[in-house]
């Protein structure tokens, strides 16, 4: 239910941290945690005074952590009478949510924005009003709520279809499913595939999270979203350097001299090779110091490489071949036809289509796909690859 929810979020060291309510004491009361309770997380603006805000603060006086466990410190907090949407009283952390939970604009507007996540971005006042009425009935039970959501005409309707950009993670992930796959895999870094989009987990931009939508779509990111998957579907092995294992390009060159069989003051000695701002002031220090700091950050990325378990790194295990010959694609449109309705969240356009159906049989020299000995050497794999690259890579696949 929404107010075990909201109470364990609350009390989460990351979010008691992020939005600084260690500062939040009785003598000086910080608004920030209060203030993105109201407006983000369950009424929205509008609904509430600046007042209200602050009374919030003062019932959240005291909410802290130590480390990654919740502490109460019952010293900092204010005891003291708080008048909070229209009700007076010594309320603490817990009460402000109960009081919350108690105005059905709170219902309408945390249904409103599942909507908005679930279905598309475009909710009327009716919508959000009757579904708003359901999560109240239920007491703030969040399955009856998905459960009206996800059985309802208009979750499968045209107006709802293909209407949102897929973030960063969506995107990998749903095309890993797609692909059959049953884990992630490790090449390319997963990490490194969604930051380049914008979107590093665990980091937000704020305490709302990121903005979605069009914002996915820039200049930079639309050329990478559409080559996205190269290195999925023709992984780079030989070449691929995990991110957890790589050294700056200073530690690169005094290894590299190291291994040369320079001594460690000539290996460590800055150079145009590895330009430096404090290049200067360095040598300068380095002269009259038993330290040296290059060496020294050297062997300690080594130490931690030898110490460090190494993640284990895999491309995909990907079998197009496989996959379209369980549905039954024997032929070059077929191929296309199925590829297309499973990957794609919208029909294929007819000059599209004809593109990639070309593409098939050009690189097949075929309309019939090609069985047993035939199929051999992996050319009917590497066909198929690069038909879905091109598939993977159009305007439609960025939408779901």
């Amino acid at each position: 239910d929404l107010r075990e929810l909201l109470v364990g979020i609350l009390k989460d060291p990351g979010m008691l941290v992020y939005l600084d309510n260690g500062e939040n004491v009785k003598r000086h009361p910080n608004e920030n945690f209060g203030r993105e309770l109201l407006e983000l997380f369950t009424m929205g603006v509008g609904h509430y005074t600046e007042r209200d805000v602050r009374e919030a603060a003062r019932a959240f006086t005291g909410w802290t952590n130590d480390a990654l466990a919740f502490r109460f410190d019952q010293d900092q907090h204010d005891f003291g009478e708080k008048t909070f949407l229209g009700q007076t009283g010594p309320f603490n952390g817990e009460d402000i949510i109960d009081i919350i939970l108690k105005q059905p604009v709170t219902a309408a507007f945390v249904a409103g924005k599942l909507y908005k996540y679930f279905v598309r971005d475009e909710v009327s006042a009716a919508v959000r009003t009757r579904l708003g009425q359901t999560f109240w009935n239920s007491k703030y039970q969040v399955r009856p709520l998905l459960t009206e959501i996800f059985l309802s005409r208009d979750f499968y309707s045209t107006a709802s279809s293909a209407t949102q950009i897929k973030s960063p993670v969506q995107l990998v992930v749903s095309t890993y499913k797609k692909l059959g796959l049953r884990e992630v895999p490790t090449i390319p870094d997963f990490g490194r595939m969604t930051g380049s989009l914008g979107q590093s987990l665990f980091d937000p931009p704020n305490v709302a999270g990121w903005a979605g939508g069009r914002t996915w779509i820039t200049p930079s990111t639309l050329l990478q979203r559409g080559n996205l998957f190269r290195e999925v579907l023709v992984p780079d092995v030989k070449s691929f350097r995990p991110p957890d294992r790589a050294l700056s390009a200073t530690d690169r060159a005094v290894g590299e001299r190291l291994a040369r069989g320079m001594d460690i003051t000539e290996a460590t000695r800055e150079s145009d090779a590895t330009p430096n701002m404090m290049a200067e002031s360095n040598m300068m220090v380095e002269r009259d110091e038993d330290y040296n700091t290059r060496y020294g950050g050297y062997k300690g990325y080594l130490m931690a490489f030898e110490r460090t378990r190494t993640i284990p790194r895999r491309p995909a295990t990907i079998d197009l071949v496989a996959m379209t010959k369980a549905a039954g694609a024997d032929t070059v449109d077929k191929v296309v036809d199925h590829l297309a309705i499973r990957f794609l969240s919208v029909p294929l356009a007819t000059k599209d289509r004809a593109v990639l159906v070309t593409l098939l049989r050009d690189r097949l020299g075929s309309t019939s796909i090609p069985a047993g000995a035939q199929a051999a050497a992996g050319t009917l794999e590497d066909a198929l690859r690069e038909v879905l690259y091109v598939l993977l890579s159009t305007p439609d696949y960025q939408v779901g």
